[in-house]
């Protein structure tokens, strides 16, 4: 007898979820910063790789409010282009590192009757950069990011996707890897899988359904 869960639904982190940035994240923001000293001549310090890995999941102007404070508006703008540019191109140099089981999982879902959707802070043109790359944007029913709406966090584009597709929470399950995933799943009332080989198994994640150490094992728990 089947047990399981049925899920209409699947919204998925990106970063610590299905891809993996950090090899490539402290450089893109040591050369950005670089071209920007040399472009206005003005002084800024470069964060550590563990200051820049606490930030990930985070939108973007919450990420360079907190690395970067006492930059101008102005130059927080340039800087945030200039970043975005260098990690477009690691991207698109396949630096960075899908997670083994993730394409193979993901069109196993797509070809469920399982609806999959894509719930990341992260901009637009990384989101959609990453899964071209790798050939799985065509497995997702939608992709709304923090640029579409100017939303605030995931939890308004998880409620974007229940309103957009009348979605009853019940039958949608959130999976990522930090406490913003978490968060964003409790504040729809809808289940959470902590995908806990990612960035945040550090993280105190207590509102949970399941947990996974590899990600594959969620066809085990959902199909």
């Amino acid at each position: 007898m089947n047990n399981k869960k049925t899920y209409e639904y699947i919204a998925f982190d990106l970063d610590g979820t299905l891809y993996d940035a950090m090899p490539f994240l402290y450089n893109s923001y040591k050369e950005a910063i670089e071209e920007l000293i040399v472009n206005y001549n003005i002084d800024i310090k470069n964060p550590t790789k563990d200051e820049i890995l606490n930030e990930i999941g985070n939108p973007v102007g919450i990420i360079m409010e907190n690395l970067f404070p006492n930059l101008s508006n102005e130059y927080t703008y340039k800087l945030g282009e200039l970043i975005m540019d260098k990690i477009l191109i690691y991207i698109e140099n396949g630096s960075g590192i899908l997670y083994d089981g993730v394409y193979d999982t993901i069109k196993k879902f797509a070809s469920s009757n399982i609806n999959l959707l894509l719930a990341s802070n992260g901009r637009d043109l990384y989101i959609k950069s990453i899964l071209n790359y790798y050939g799985l944007r065509k497995y997702f029913k939608n992709i709304i990011s923090i640029d579409d709406k100017n939303f605030f966090n995931k939890s308004d584009i998880l409620k974007s996707y229940i309103s957009l597709y009348n979605i009853n929470p019940e039958t949608l399950l959130m999976v990522g890897d930090k406490s913003n995933d978490e968060l964003a799943a409790q504040n729809v009332n809808c289940d959470f899988m902590w995908c806990i080989f990612g960035h945040g198994k550090n993280e105190n994640i207590k509102y949970l359904k399941y947990k996974i150490n590899h990600f594959n094992e969620i066809l085990d728990l959902i199909l």
